[in-house]
């Protein structure tokens, strides 16, 4: 799950409702935006998880392929998720639905509703051409760029 400091209230929330739903076979991880600090309050929430793990500093790439399905908001990261073929899940707010192609992305409204899709692998994925989102040789390009710079990567 992919935070963002705009939605950070809704996005925990749903986290820790997501945990609830989901079976003890699944994980939850939940990456915090860079620029994104948690409180008091969000800690406390978070503590009534079992299932949730919280990063900041990992590479977004390897996160994302390691990964089965990508959630989020309405973040760029998930055109990223899109790249990696993974499913893809947004809260289905305004600003998401306006932005995100819908045949590439499943909204959702509650964490209830994001579990059954999981559960069921109820999801879009009707990306017609990934070249669409990514330039030609993207691929190669990312993976050259991310060697040169020392990082062990996961693109397919």
């Amino acid at each position: 799950m992919l935070s963002q400091p705009t939605i950070t209230e809704e996005l925990l929330h749903i986290a820790v409702e997501l945990d609830r739903c989901l079976s003890s076979n699944y994980n939850i991880i939940y990456k915090l935006h860079p620029a994104e600090r948690l409180n008091q309050s969000h800690y406390e929430l978070l503590r009534q998880a079992t299932k949730i793990s919280i990063v900041r500093d990992c590479d977004l790439y390897d996160l994302i392929g390691s990964c089965d399905a990508v959630v989020g908001g309405y973040s760029t990261a998930l055109f990223e998720a899109i790249a990696f073929m993974k499913p893809v899940f947004a809260l289905g707010i305004p600003i998401a639905r306006r932005y995100l192609p819908r045949n590439w992305v499943s909204f959702f409204t509650s964490a209830s509703e994001l579990a059954n899709m999981i559960r069921g692998r109820q999801y879009q994925m009707d990306v017609p051409n990934i070249e669409a989102v990514w330039a030609s040789g993207w691929r190669t390009n990312l993976a050259k760029f991310l060697r040169m710079i020392g990082v062990n990567s996961c693109i397919p």
